[in-house]
């Protein structure tokens, strides 16, 4: 219904500063760009996972060695509010996440809409809409740095049983699966029927949505809000 402008100089800042800092530190070696995948990729699909991500990359011509794209985040008001305040790192989880410790968001601007209202599944409570009777998604900036893809084959304890999760993912109350070392964020291709990781990328699936996971505050900068009825 509206779109809202987010104006917040220090968190751009920060966001402009994260990105040079990367950038220099990745391009003199002092932090390895591109590091090897720790399990290996024995069916390639991690190869087509990162391929597809990269599709989401903007051009940027100034940085050698980081890139960035834009990811939305569906959520409650208040949430946003906080977000646009204070940035992404004044969420809590009520836990880890499925594939790994940090900021959740994705490139699909349906799957954000699904939190905005609620959450994908049908059983999660309805979020309170504002007095227009509008959802909010927020629209940010990312630098997914040193991306992990995420595959079956080698990062779910049951590749074959499309319900189970991937190691990486922690039960509310269980200790957090942090990110890959070597690797600031991760990221996934999503069935709209589990909600998983969804397979066979390297064979031309088109997934139905993606999650990307960021580690840290500074990859993330909101731009805008994104109103919407239902």
């Amino acid at each position: 219904t509206r779109i809202e402008a987010v104006e917040n100089q220090q968190l751009r800042d920060q966001f402009i500063n994260s990105l040079g800092f990367s950038n220099d530190q990745r391009a003199s070696g002092q932090v390895q760009f591109n590091p090897p995948y720790p399990y290996g990729d024995p069916d390639n699909e991690k190869a087509a996972v990162i391929g597809r991500l990269k599709t989401r990359f903007v051009p940027t011509p100034a940085l050698s060695h980081t890139d960035v794209m834009l990811v939305l985040h569906g959520c409650s008001h208040e949430v946003a509010d906080s977000i646009c305040n204070y940035g992404f790192a004044q969420i809590n989880f009520s836990d880890n996440g499925w594939f790994g410790k940090g900021l959740y968001c994705t490139t699909y601007a349906e799957y954000a809409c699904k939190y905005a209202k609620g959450g994908p599944a049908v059983s999660t409570p309805p979020k309170p809409r504002n007095e227009h009777g509008e959802y909010v998604v927020v629209v940010a900036w990312a630098a997914p740095g040193n991306c992990y893809p995420i595959s079956r084959c080698t990062d779910y304890l049951s590749p074959l049983d499309p319900a189970s999760h991937s190691k990486y993912y922690t039960a509310p109350g269980a200790v957090a699966h942090h990110l890959e070392n070597n690797f600031q964020s991760h990221y996934a291709c999503i069935s709209a029927r589990t909600f998983q990781c969804q397979d066979g990328v390297r064979d031309g699936v088109d997934a139905d949505f993606d999650e990307l996971v960021v580690q840290g505050t500074t990859q993330l900068m909101p731009c805008y809000r994104l109103y919407f009825t239902a």
